[in-house]
């Protein structure tokens, strides 16, 4: 089968992996991207802009918050003593509203689900984190990067919500590589390696 050859295949497995890193449920590339509804990627966050091992072409990554919330569980509808429900996922959901062939149980489409969960970031957190993020990345080249302020930035994104996985990485990024006036090195390029898988 010619897809395991595919180059998808390494980008969706270090995307995959990379979830971990970023402390998100889910990483998606703009390929992706491209494909989701102005509403949709409205409510996603653009993360970051990385080069995966194996290429060279910088690409956004983004997420999607998935919140958790209460779900009838097959496993636990008859146990009294949980009530026959158990916390899970928003990942975790639309993976059991599908049937085994791929049909959706209900009869919205994928788009209308993930509306009606909705991320589990506000608009004015999204907002914040995007401001970050631009001004991190600084442009196509990164030549308008500003670390300074993204630190700022991501700082106040901490402080909105404790334990941010991406504000949390890109902060320790951040500090790591930022030259000795707390700017971006010189080699800054508006795109890192994402070499882990």
């Amino acid at each position: 089968d010619a897809s395991y050859l595919s180059p998808h295949v390494n980008l969706a497995s270090r995307l995959e992996a990379a979830t971990k890193q970023y402390g998100v449920p889910i990483l998606f590339s703009e390929e992706v991207a491209k494909h989701l509804s102005p509403t949709l990627l409205s409510l996603c966050r653009l993360l970051d802009r990385v080069t995966v091992k194996g290429s060279t072409q910088p690409l956004h990554v983004y997420t999607w918050d998935f919140q958790p919330f209460t779900h009838l569980s097959p496993s636990t509808a008859s146990d009294e003593s949980s009530g026959g429900k158990e916390e899970v996922s928003g990942v975790d959901a639309l993976a059991t509203s599908m049937r085994p062939g791929g049909e959706w149980e209900s009869h919205c489409t994928p788009e209308e689900l993930l509306l009606q969960y909705g991320p589990h970031t506000s608009e004015s957190f999204r907002h914040l984190f995007k401001q970050a993020v631009e001004a991190y990345l600084g442009g196509p080249t990164g030549e308008a990067s500003n670390w300074k302020e993204a630190t700022v930035l991501l700082q106040q994104c901490r402080e909105v919500r404790p334990g941010d996985g991406p504000s949390e990485r890109l902060l320790s990024f951040v500090s790591q590589h930022a030259d000795k006036d707390e700017n971006a090195p010189s080699w800054w390029r508006g795109f890192r390696s994402l070499e882990d898988k």
